[in-house]
């Protein structure tokens, strides 16, 4: 029986469909495939359109971060230029005051009372602040502190003139 199947097998082996048929189913298969669509003009200009809108709306938000950026570095740059200046200011404000008290007759040295001493306390307590605020990373109210600090370095300054 293994021959005989073996035979058959090898004679269907040799059956091939005419060429007419082979054509036709050909052409059918090849046919109900995928169709490729034709690229419209206004479908190519649909995602060129939103391309573009991606890339503008891109920029505009990587421009905006950008100026963000450069915009608070300028200003932190300017805070800190501006404390070093109110610094200055207030250093100079207490080498007067040294002078002063140094200068002064020795019938004048007496203590400098009560009102200066309120002055001082005031300003060191502000500077206190100042400082918490500086260490919280609170640089403009800092800033206020110490030009207030400054303010009362001067009225000091008046009072021991006077």
């Amino acid at each position: 029986m293994n021959k005989n199947l073996l035979t058959y097998l090898k004679e269907l082996r040799k059956i091939e469909p005419d060429s007419a048929y082979s054509a036709r189913s050909r052409f059918l298969i090849l046919a109900s495939g995928p169709k490729a669509e034709k690229a419209r003009f206004f479908d190519v200009l649909k995602t060129f359109r939103l391309q573009t809108s991606l890339e503008i709306g891109g920029a505009v938000v990587i421009s905006t971060l950008l100026i963000f950026y450069f915009t608070h570095q300028a200003r932190k740059d300017a805070l800190v230029v501006q404390a070093d200046e109110i610094n200055a200011s207030i250093q100079l404000k207490l080498n007067e005051i040294k002078y002063i008290l140094q200068n002064k007759p020795s019938s004048e040295n007496v203590s400098p009372g009560p009102k200066i001493d309120i002055l001082l306390q005031e300003a060191v307590n502000d500077f206190k602040i100042a400082e918490e605020n500086l260490k919280n990373n609170n640089i403009e109210e800092s800033l206020e502190k110490i030009k207030e600090t400054r303010e009362i370095l001067t009225k000091i300054e008046r009072a021991i003139r006077n």
